[in-house]
């Protein structure tokens, strides 16, 4: 039963920790200069994108020699090409269009953290204190990318308790995509690298494109950047 109970943890913790980085918007002062906060957002997901996706897939691809860079830069034109592709399926203009963007980016983030818990869990050659550790890194990970959401929502004139549910929700595939994980450990893992850098490359291209324009209008956005992605750098390498 404790096993059980401490594989249930395992799995929502992730998104409990996505929450609780997005309630910090509430102890956030409001102020009309956001740039410093759309930086620290920029930061995190490209640290994120780098350590948690980027490096992971090319590491999955080793046996592949020489061209273990390959499935990872496939994902990257393949990701920033949905995004690209899709924009029309935003709704909104404006600044409503570019925040669709990013939480949509975000949220497709979080599929493959989501399938790497349940790969952990799922996997006979884990025992469940190696896969506690998984969910555990990827959840304190999630902290600040809930933040990140967050903030970006309440830059842009949403009140704190909406831009709050806009962070909690863009982090709820986490668990339904590790259940899916548990189960289809055996005939998903091989796509992994794909998974991954799909992920980032939907990342990028809205960093690129959107935050980290709209943050250099503030002298404070570069420092942001350089802060939001040492604290993710921290965490990723730390926490493996």
């Amino acid at each position: 039963m404790t096993g059980q109970y401490l594989r249930l943890v395992g799995f929502i913790f992730p998104f409990l920790m996505n929450a609780l980085g997005a309630m910090m918007i509430f102890f956030t002062p409001g102020k009309k200069d956001g740039g410093i906060f759309l930086g620290i957002s920029a930061g995190i997901m490209t640290a994120a994108c780098i350590f948690s996706l980027i490096i992971p897939a090319v590491g999955l691809s080793a046996h592949l020699g020489g061209l273990a860079f390959l499935p990872a830069c496939v994902g990257l034109f393949v990701g920033a090409g949905f995004i690209y592709f899709s924009e029309k399926l935003f709704k909104g203009q404006g600044e409503e269009r570019k925040l669709s963007k990013l939480f949509w980016a975000v949220t497709l983030h979080n599929l493959p953290e989501g399938l790497a818990v349940g790969f952990a869990f799922g996997a006979g050659g884990l025992g469940l204190a190696s896969a506690l550790s998984v969910s555990f890194g990827i959840g304190v990970q999630n902290f600040p990318e809930g933040l990140a959401i967050a903030l970006a929502y309440n830059r842009n004139g949403k009140n704190k308790l909406k831009s709050f549910s806009y962070g909690v929700i863009s982090g709820i595939i986490e668990p339904i995509s590790a259940l899916i994980g548990a189960f289809l450990v055996v005939w998903l893992s091989f796509l992994q690298p794909l998974i991954l850098s799909f992920a980032a490359g939907c990342m990028i291209f809205v960093i690129v494109e959107q935050l980290i324009p709209d943050s250099v209008h503030s002298k404070g956005g570069v420092w942001g950047f350089i802060i939001g992605f040492c604290i993710m750098m921290a965490l990723d390498l730390a926490l493996g």
